[in-house]
């Protein structure tokens, strides 16, 4: 689970030094609630009510994201520069098997989604991404479910959503005026393409080597045990209801 905002307040800062670290590190969390990426300077206004860290704060904000919660600042490049994105060091759990009997799962589509363009060439055009959702079931009017109980049409988190926190970029063509679909950078640093090889191979009745392209994406030089990859994923997805 992420650690909650209030958390912070059980840290024993003896210092003004260690006040404003722990400021700092409070506001991150809250911003990061989105998960859109964010400024340093917006973490700023909200912590120091300034439009500067220096660098010394910085350093020890960062190791304290480290030691106290496994969390690392990641940098992003155009058109993201200038802000960064909040990610856990090392993922918590494998990605789950979306089950078919329940697709409204916020994570579920997501691996989904991500798996269809990456099996795709790692491109996928608007209509192509709505067809095969429609043929798993998922209609782009259903309601997603988000953590605390809200919900959201699976159109608005692909389209919007997903956009903003970085998952997905959008490209408008100007001639078709039609959209395509790449990853994200959030999701090139936090999803592993051999997960959602293995998961996209399974759903499809394939083995993952059957795909060359997308197997020398994923694994380049490295060849897996597949057998070990695929029963490590229906396990994750055993736990998932």
């Amino acid at each position: 689970p992420e650690p909650e905002v209030e958390e912070l307040e059980t840290i024993d800062d003896s210092t003004t030094d260690d006040e404003t670290i722990c400021s700092i590190v409070r506001a991150i969390l809250f911003i990061d609630q989105n998960k859109e990426p964010f400024k340093k300077s917006d973490v700023a206004k909200l912590a120091l009510k300034s439009s500067k860290i220096d660098s010394s704060a910085w350093y020890d904000v960062e190791k304290r994201l480290k030691d106290s919660f496994g969390f690392v600042l990641k940098p992003l490049s155009e058109p993201h520069a200038g802000k960064m994105i909040l990610i856990k060091e090392k993922p918590s759990k494998p990605l789950a098997f979306p089950h078919s009997t329940n697709p409204s799962i916020h994570d579920g589509l997501l691996v989904v989604v991500l798996g269809l363009i990456f099996m795709s060439g790692g491109e996928i055009d608007e209509n192509e991404l709505m067809a095969t959702l429609a043929d798993l079931s998922i209609d782009s009017n259903t309601e997603i479910f988000l953590p605390g109980n809200k919900k959201i049409q699976a159109k608005d988190l692909i389209f919007s959503t997903w956009k903003k926190q970085s998952y997905l970029e959008l490209t408008k063509h100007p001639r078709t005026q039609r959209v395509s679909f790449e990853w994200g950078q959030r999701a090139k640093i936090e999803i592993c393409k051999k997960q959602i090889l293995a998961i996209m191979a399974k759903i499809m009745n394939s083995k993952p080597e059957q795909w060359r392209e997308q197997y020398r994406i994923a694994y380049g030089n490295d060849p897996p045990s597949f057998n070990s990859t695929l029963q490590s994923t229906s396990s994750s997805s055993d736990q998932v209801a």
